[in-house]
């Protein structure tokens, strides 16, 4: 029996450490973009390229980069984030960021690399000619490989946050997962799960030491104990990263589709930090996951939590109740400077619109 892990509480002093990091330059962001999306039964080569805005129509690529836009412009600093696709969709991703110019960020703020890809097995272990990407595990060998992880070291960045392309409440510049991480070498954010059928990672401790169990690999007896779900949305010190990133990790057996898939994860290296944290939040704030075309986690689910998430927003920010107004914010909203606080201050937001 596996023993309970339980997360930290926000604690709202250390936000200011984390945006004075954030303000010097230190910190970068990594966005997992090289899967297939299987699950969602996708026409498109990278999740990235849903459209999820409700009334924008903007895909998840471009409201990732327009976070990095929004907080680069509210702490004064170019902000640097590195994407990670594969061989099956970096052509595609690499044109939809050319033929929109970016999404307003400069070529020098985004980077690109590709993961590598293994042969599918079947029933019988035998190699297929058929291969998938091998798991966001190997992303900081190839971060690394790719020199772009180098090139941040040299330009004074000290701390990179992990992000999954297909969670749009991510924040990859969260200045209270930062400040949190302190001088640590790997911190995660993690959130509650909604019911015991959600199929995600769940948070452990075996034998002192914590870890996350994938859902496919947890004994269902035990679900009920464990409520802490892995978001894959880390803080890793990029002394830590470039440490371990050599070392071996544990290849992992998954039967999807009738074939056997084989990954490598980076939540391993939860079990390799000793020093390693968890800060809980309100899913509502952080985790609304676009895994499938079923009953869950669907494009539908997904707008929804993005309304639900920007209507507490604008209340924070506002102190205005918008309960029956639909509408899509903007990412500045979630990094607002002392301009956009002042014109909407007393306001409602407008009907069944996009608010910039």
């Amino acid at each position: 029996m596996f023993e309970l892990f339980e997360a930290d509480k926000s604690n709202k002093d250390l936000q200011a450490l984390g945006e004075e990091r954030i303000k010097r330059g230190e910190v970068a962001v990594l966005l997992l973009a090289g899967g297939q999306g299987t699950r969602l039964a996708s026409q498109y080569l990278s999740k990235g390229l849903c459209p999820i805005g409700s009334f924008s129509h903007k895909t998840l690529f471009a409201l990732f980069a327009e976070k990095v836009k929004a907080a680069s412009r509210k702490w004064g600093c170019p902000l640097q984030a590195a994407i990670m696709t594969s061989p099956l969709n970096d052509a595609v991703v690499r044109i939809h960021f050319e033929e929109n110019h970016y999404f307003g960020l400069s070529k020098e703020q985004i980077s690109f690399f590709q993961q590598t890809l293994l042969p599918f097995l079947d029933i019988n272990g035998e190699e297929l000619p058929e291969k998938g990407p091998s798991g966001n595990g190997l992303a900081l060998y190839y971060l690394f490989a790719s020199n772009i992880g180098k090139r941040w070291r040299e330009s004074g960045i000290k701390y990179f946050t992990t992000v999954l392309v297909d969670n749009p409440l991510a924040d990859p510049f969260s200045s209270d997962l930062i400040g949190f991480h302190g001088e640590g070498d790997l911190s995660a954010l993690v959130t509650q799960r909604r019911d015991l059928s959600e199929k995600v990672g769940i948070y452990i401790k075996e034998g002192g030491r914590v870890r996350v169990c994938e859902y496919m690999e947890f004994p269902e007896s035990e679900w009920p104990l464990h409520t802490t779900a892995n978001l894959s949305h880390f803080c890793f010190s990029l002394d830590f990263a470039e440490e371990e990133c050599n070392k071996p990790l544990p290849l992992h057996y998954l039967k999807k589709e009738g074939v056997i898939k084989r990954e490598y994860f980076i939540i391993d290296f939860v079990e390799r930090s000793t020093h390693f944290k968890a800060l809980d939040c309100s899913r509502c704030w952080v985790f609304a996951p676009l895994k499938s075309s079923g009953e869950n986690d669907n494009i539908e689910s997904v707008k929804q939590a993005l309304q639900k998430r920007d209507r507490l927003q604008w209340q924070k920010l506002f102190c205005v109740d918008v309960e029956n107004i639909f509408f899509e914010l903007s990412p500045r909203f979630y990094y607002p400077d002392i301009e956009l606080l002042a014109f909407y201050k007393g306001q409602k937001p407008p009907n069944n619109s996009y608010v910039e």
